[in-house]
């Protein structure tokens, strides 16, 4: 049996970046399950299963269109440092803060503004899928 759009399946995977840097792996805590098609991973690896089979291994190359998407200068955003100073919150380069926006890591300083952007830490990268199937499971086997 081969994954198909559709199925739930299982598996065990290795996220890299473009220079073989292990960021994840459910090695680590427990595989993932999902139904292939619906959106609940990233598009290139919901695409990249298909047609894979129950033990097979494999490793998919996801573009960043596939993947988190392209970095956006839009969504690098200053506020001023007085909403820190407000809040007893000492801006530090590098921190990441949770806004009513989501989460946004400081990535520059100046005399007015803190600047935070709000990308996704992997936007614009090509990332690697280290995955294999662990199982299929099929609401309608025929």
């Amino acid at each position: 049996m081969e994954v198909q759009k559709g199925d739930v399946v299982i598996i065990n995977y290795i996220l890299m970046d473009e220079n073989d840097n292990v960021i994840e792996s459910s090695y680590d805590s427990e595989p993932l399950r999902f139904k292939v098609g619906s959106g609940e991973v990233i598009s290139g690896l919901d695409e990249g299963i298909i047609g894979m089979k129950v033990g097979e291994e494999k490793e998919i190359i996801i573009p960043p269109e596939k993947a988190y998407g392209h970095r956006r200068d839009e969504l690098v955003v200053p506020v001023p440092k007085d909403v820190f100073y407000e809040r007893n919150i000492e801006p530090v380069i590098g921190m990441y803060i949770n806004t009513r926006y989501g989460r946004a890591k400081i990535v520059n300083i100046d005399d007015n503004n803190v600047y935070l952007d709000f990308n996704h830490p992997l936007a614009g990268v090509t990332i690697k899928v280290k995955v294999k199937v662990e199982k299929i499971l099929r609401e309608n086997i025929e």
